[in-house]
C-alpha cells in the first residue's frame, strides 16, 4: 500500500561523537553530527545528517541544523503491515519488528520500521486503515 508521511514535528539533537542509539526496533548505530529525533510516541531515532537537512525543514524562527523541531517533507512510502515477527537490516544495525508493525519502503529502496500505534498517528495511506 501507498503511504504519506504526515507532516509530524519531532524534536531532534545533534550527535556530538559516534555511539549507538536505542529505538524501538533494535540498536541503531550514529556518527558525529548526525540527527537523533524524538517522534510522537517518544520514540528515538538516528538520520543520517546529510538525509536529514535534505529531507526534514526546521520549523519557524530555526536554523537548519540546529537542535529543535522539524517537520519531515511529505514523501510518498510504500507500506506492509506484517503477520508475523521480521528483522530489515539498516546502515548502523539491525531492525527488529514485531507482528503488526509495518514495513516501510522508500523510493531509494531504503527501509525501516514502525511500530502499528507510531504508524498510524504519523502516516496517511492512499487506502483508509481498517479499524
Amino acid at each position: 500500500m501507498r503511504a504519506t508521511k504526515k507532516p509530524v514535528s519531532v524534536a531532534v539533537e545533534f550527535a556530538t561523537e559516534d555511539g549507538t542509539l536505542q529505538t524501538l526496533e533494535g540498536p541503531v548505530r550514529y556518527r558525529a553530527g548526525d540527527a537523533l529525533a524524538t517522534g510522537v510516541r517518544g520514540e528515538r531515532w538516528p538520520i543520517p545528517r546529510e538525509t536529514f537537512l535534505a529531507s526534514y525543514s526546521p520549523e519557524p524562527g530555526l536554523v537548519a541544523g540546529a537542535p529543535g523541531s522539524y517537520v519531515k517533507q511529505p514523501v510518498e512510502v510504500d507500506a506492509v503491515r506484517m503477520d508475523s515477527a521480521f528483522s530489515v537490516e539498516v546502515e548502523g544495525g539491525m531492525l527488529t519488528g514485531s507482528a503488526g508493525d509495518w514495513l516501510v519502503t522508500a523510493a531509494d529502496g531504503s527501509q525501516w520500521i514502525v511500530r502499528d500505534d507510531v504508524f498510524r498517528e504519523s502516516y496517511v495511506m492512499q487506502d483508509p486503515l481498517d479499524e
